[in-house]
C-alpha cells in the first residue's frame, strides 16, 4: 500500500513506499533553510524516508536513498491553477497501477511536463489550462507505449 500527501509538514510514512509533492514556493514555508532545492529535497527525502516531488522549474525527484532527479519537461505556461492537482492524479494513477513511488514519481513528473511541452507548441505557455492537460493524458500514454 502507498499514500500520497500534498503539501502536509509531517505525515506518517511507511520506510520509503510513501510519497510527499511541495511546490518549491511552499518550501520556504515548512522550513529557513538556505539550502539549494535539490539540496533541500535530498535532505527531506532522507529524514522523512519518502520519495519527494519537489515542483517547480527543474522539478526535483528525490529518494529515500539518496537519488536525485531533475525533470527535464515542462515549461513556464504550467504554473497555473490546477496543474499540481492533475501531476497528483497522475502520479496516484501509476501507484494504483503497481508501479512503486519513485517509479510512479518519475514517471508521472515526465509525463506531466511532456503533456505541458506539446500543449505549449500547440497554444503557446500563455493560458494553458490544466484541463487541456489532463484532456491530453490519454494519447500522450499512448504514444509512450508505442515508441
Amino acid at each position: 500500500e502507498s499514500y500520497v500527501f500534498r503539501g502536509e509538514k509531517t505525515a506518517e510514512v511507511d520506510h520509503g513506499r510513501s510519497l510527499v509533492e511541495y511546490n518549491s514556493g511552499s518550501r520556504s514555508f515548512i522550513t529557513n533553510t538556505t539550502t539549494t532545492y535539490t539540496e533541500y529535497a535530498q535532505e527531506f527525502a532522507h529524514k522523512w524516508n519518502v520519495v519527494l516531488v519537489l515542483k517547480g522549474s527543474g522539478t526535483v525527484i528525490a529518494s529515500p536513498r539518496g537519488e536525485t532527479f531533475i525533470n527535464p519537461t515542462g515549461n513556464p505556461g504550467m504554473a497555473s491553477a490546477g496543474m499540481g492537482d492533475v501531476l497528483t492524479g497522475m502520479i496516484a494513477g501509476l501507484l494504483a497501477q503497481g508501479l512503486k513511488p519513485l517509479q510512479a514519481a518519475q514517471l508521472g513528473v515526465y509525463l506531466h511536463g511532456f503533456i505541458g511541452d506539446r500543449l505549449k507548441d500547440e497554444k503557446g505557455v500563455a493560458g494553458l489550462l490544466a484541463s487541456d492537460l489532463m484532456s491530453k493524458i490519454p494519447e500522450s500514454l499512448e504514444l509512450f507505449k508505442t515508441s
